[in-house]
């Protein structure tokens, strides 16, 4: 098949798997016997309603209806037309519906006893759940009145949804080598390539599927939220659907150029700057990870909920790991301080009926990204032994907004120390990569190791907002040799509120400077010349017809301006005068001014630079027992930040060191006679004209995409 970008059919008759139904998790409560209309759902709780007659069932874009029955004493309160479609949810409570309004309305009876619910399934622009399922209602309050007790929300199933589930298998894996520079050049040639075997693959499961339902002409894949980018960075260009009337399984490609940076209208015209892909973007390390969306699959005319999968694009060829001088001390470890709650706090809880959760910490909640140590604490209750809790029996996990977890490991990532009435948990984990981005951590006590009347098991649970990652900025434009024209690009993470350039960049300033009879004079306020250059008046910069300061999305752009000339009239005499030009770098987090963190981050006001976490991942005490972060092959020798220089017409033998299971090849155009065999034997070619070009491995017994090195080949 040809590899294009977005969707394509793939047939596989027999693709027939059974989508189960989502089973009812969130109960209604049938009515008492005695007032229990004809067809109530019998399900655990209580609701002053139920369902009369069988429900509805939703399985294609016609319109159904379910007539719900106050019990009791209860009447509705809603009046008829009354728009309901936000009371349709999930078992778990979820909104059902992506839209929540405009698809089911309800008509009362005289007497308020009933409502009848008429639900048009035509104006359902998604549903939430992936697959077939099961709906409930759940009114809010006001909706009934009761003459006695206080009315509790309680869900009711009224009905179904036939729905086709798809799943994706994602292998989309992109890559780019940035010669030894820390972001792309276009001048060099670097480009975000895709592995030959790279897709994504969606498989579409319904019970008694048949394939003229299935529509994929609307289908889309779009760019979505996720940790370490923003949408508007990218432009993503392979969306479209290949249509087909092939059914079961669907697959999605990317090629060169189908996932771009966007610059929006910003003027760029040097090759050598400009936005560009980072090694410091991602991850911290250059991994990217992108969250896509398939969308608009229909089925016997309704929406098939969307599903997201990821993309890894990987940017490498760049080494921060020995730039220690530009980064954070050097990752001072944390130091567990194991002591009681007593000895931390002048408040600590007493023991009482319930256990009570304490977290001790600097700043406004736990902080897993600096050095300093987070403790939580649970005083138990009175008849608790909690004497026999150790780390085996403590979970702590980190979960983030798009459905990343990570388990602490005990004893490497935090210490347990208990005694008969408080449990300790000591918190000794730094996270040290830009995401993802954990924003909530949950520790949970197994209750098997307490003894005596231990409580529920959901009291020995606690869930608290946490920071995990520095708010950093990570230059991604400039560098090389700066020309007139050269753009710099500053983009920050982890910040709620960026919305003027002023915040984050300094401003841009000019003075003129001439030499007039031999001597360097300055314009001064007045239209006077000074030999002060602290005399000079200084001017506005920021314009776009100087260094163009301007605040694209989360990203400060400034172009570099050489020898820029303005000819001005100072006592009769026309002068040419130069504009020297100050400021547009990026502000120390210490000089900004209201900044706000986003969840999960935390903005380390005292820093003296944005350099100090922009690299941070980079530190080697981060890497920990599993390697975590950085791990491209070291291909030996290597020069100064992976460049060796190769005679034309002679050979280089390379090897690696640790994994010697690799495969060599070469990235960068080059002579026919140029090659690398499979034992890292490199020979240039006598006429090769590439100046420079890249080796590299990649690891046979390594399947993770840190198994690559590369080495810049500078051909003498």
């Amino acid at each position: 098949m040809t590899r294009m970008g977005g969707l394509r059919m793939r047939s596989i008759a027999g693709v027939l798997a059974l989508a189960a139904a989502a089973s009812m998790q969130s109960a209604a409560v049938a009515a008492p016997a005695d007032a229990e209309p004809a067809g109530a759902v019998q399900q655990s709780g209580t609701a002053p309603f139920a369902v009369q007659g069988s429900g509805i069932s939703i399985t294609n874009a016609g319109a159904s209806t379910v007539v719900l029955r106050a019990t009791g004493s209860a009447r509705w309160t809603i009046a008829s037309g009354t728009d309901v479609t936000s009371w349709f949810v999930n078992p778990d409570g979820t909104p059902a519906f992506t839209d929540v309004d405009g698809i089911a309305r309800a008509s009362v009876s005289g007497d308020g006893r009933q409502i009848t619910v008429k639900v048009d399934a035509s104006q359902i622009d998604g549903f939430t759940a992936n697959g077939s399922g099961t709906l409930a209602v759940l009114p809010p309050e006001g909706a009934l009145a009761l003459v006695s007790g206080a009315y509790v929300p309680v869900a009711v199933e009224v009905g179904e949804f036939a729905l086709p589930s798809i799943t994706v298998e994602s292998s989309l894996y992109g890559s780019a080598f940035t010669h030894s520079k820390s972001t792309l050049k276009e001048r060099l040639g670097g480009a975000v390539t895709y592995a030959a075997d790279s897709e994504a693959t969606v498989t579409v499961d319904l019970d008694g599927f048949k394939a003229s339902h299935l529509d994929t002409s609307g289908a889309t894949v779009a760019l979505v939220d996720g940790d370490g980018y923003f949408t508007s960075e990218y432009t993503l260009s392979a969306t479209e659907l290949e249509t087909s009337g092939a059914d079961g399984e669907l697959t999605y490609v990317l090629d060169q150029g189908d996932l771009m940076i966007d610059t929006g209208d910003y003027l760029i015209t040097d090759t050598d700057s400009a936005r560009e892909w980072s090694c410091l973007g991602g991850d911290g390390r250059g991994n990217y990870y992108f969250n896509l969306e398939v969308s608009g699959i229909t089925y016997n005319g309704l929406p098939v909920a969307a599903q997201t999968f990821r993309l890894h694009v990987y940017i490498y060829g760049q080494d921060y790991s020995g730039a220690d001088a530009e980064k954070v001390a050097a990752g001072l470890p944390v130091v567990a301080d194991i002591a009681p709650l007593a000895d931390k706090v002048d408040d600590a809880p007493a023991a009482g009926n319930a256990p009570v959760w304490t977290w001790v910490g600097a700043g406004e909640k736990p902080n897993l990204v600096d050095h300093l140590a987070d403790d939580v604490y649970v005083t138990w209750p009175t008849d608790v032994d909690a004497s026999a809790v150790g780390a085996e029996d403590v979970t702590v996990t980190l979960r983030s907004e798009h459905g990343d977890e990570r388990v602490l490991v005990p004893g490497d990532d935090f210490l347990v120390d208990s005694s008969e009435g408080e449990t300790q948990v000591a918190l000794t984990y730094v996270n040290w990569a830009f995401v993802p981005v954990y924003t909530t951590m949950t520790v949970e006590v197994d209750p098997a190791a307490l003894r005596g009347a231990v409580p529920s098991g959901a009291h020995q649970i606690a869930t608290y907002d946490i920071a995990s990652v520095y708010a950093y900025m990570a230059q991604q434009g400039g560098g090389g040799t700066t020309v007139d024209g050269t753009v710099t690009a500053y983009s920050f993470y982890g910040v709620a509120n960026l919305e003027e350039a002023s915040q984050v960049l300094n401003d841009v300033t000019y003075t003129l400077r001439a030499t007039v009879d031999g001597a360097t004079l300055y314009y001064a306020a007045g239209g006077t010349l000074t030999d002060a250059a602290a005399s000079a008046q200084v001017f506005d910069g920021n314009g776009v017809e100087d260094r163009n300061v301007q605040l694209i999305g989360n990203t400060g752009y400034n172009t570099s301006r050489v020898d820029q000339t303005v000819d001005l009239e100072v006592g009769g005499q026309t002068i040419t005068f130069t504009k020297v030009y100050a400021g547009g770098r990026a502000k120390a987090p210490a000089d900004t001014v209201g900044l706000e963190a986003l969840p999960g981050y935390v903005i380390d006001a005292g820093a003296a630079n944005w350099l100090t976490h922009e690299k941070w991942s980079w530190m080697e005490v981060f890497r920990g027992t599993d390697m975590s972060g950085w791990r491209g092959l070291e291909p030996l020798p290597h020069g100064a930040r992976f460049t060796q220089p190769v005679v034309r017409g002679t050979s280089q033998q390379f090897t690696l060191a640790g994994d010697p299971d690799v495969t060599w090849a070469i990235a960068g155009p080059v002579s026919p006679g140029t090659f690398v065999d499979q034992d890292g034997l490199l020979t240039v070619a006598e006429d090769e004209e590439s100046t420079y070009f890249a080796v590299y491995a990649t690891s046979t017994t390594d399947s993770s995409i840190y198994g690559v090195g590369a080495v810049a080949i500078s051909v003498r």
